[in-house]
């Protein structure tokens, strides 16, 4: 597999049940890591939630409830579940969602010292960065940004991209129950985490709030 220099990565929802390449144009393969060559796709073959595929540019990859494109510079398509950003819960739960946190933090992390939100492991391969801060940068508004305060942002080491129905979708490097209370009591939101390496997280704060001064 020639290396695919990607500019655009596309995200789909996709339920549980695999979903099988019915026709396909030009050449598209399933990888894991841009270090590690990709597997090359054909007619027939499955795909799943958490797969990417790389596409070339001007391939077609025809699915049973989907068409992909690799466009002019080629594309790459990360499959999430289909109840990812979805608008479940609503900002009408926050203060339920904000006690139940609260209480968490109280009986689990206070007494065991261990936070359960942390075992949520963030990008580690070169290639996962990569996806992850193109995602962010792809989805970045600016508008959505600025309703979370810049103390709040700069503390937390986090940056709210974009609503998606009542909830947030906010980069930050790592999870934890305090740092997910806090960030959706600021916005009185949900909070659906996108994780980040610690340098695009720097990279999202400045472009955000630095721009906000100058304008």
């Amino acid at each position: 597999m020639k290396r695919l220099e990607t500019a655009i990565v596309d995200l789909h929802w996709l339920g549980r049940k695999a979903s099988s390449i019915l026709a396909l144009a030009g050449a598209a393969f399933r990888v894991g890591d841009q270090d590690a060559p990709g597997v090359l796709l054909s007619v027939g073959d499955d795909v799943r939630v958490g797969e990417t595929l790389v596409l070339e540019a001007g391939a077609e990859v025809v699915l049973e409830t989907m068409v992909l494109e690799g466009g002019r510079r080629g594309r790459a398509h990360t499959f999430v579940p289909d109840d990812a950003f979805k608008s479940t819960p609503s900002k009408d739960d926050v203060p339920k969602l904000l006690e139940q946190l609260e209480q968490l933090e109280k009986a689990v992390v206070g007494q065991t010292g261990e936070d359960p939100l942390a075992a949520q492991v963030g990008p580690r391969s070169a290639f996962e960065r990569a996806l992850s801060t193109e995602f962010a940068l792809q989805n970045l508004n600016l508008s959505a940004a600025r309703g979370l305060p810049e103390s709040v942002a700069r503390a937390e080491h986090a940056v709210c991209l974009f609503f998606h129905g009542d909830q947030a979708c906010v980069a930050m490097p790592a999870m934890s129950v305090r740092r997910v209370r806090t960030i959706m009591s600021a916005l009185r939101r949900p909070v659906n985490p996108h994780l980040v390496d610690e340098e695009t997280a720097r990279l999202l704060i400045d472009a955000v709030y630095r721009r906000a001064l100058s304008e």
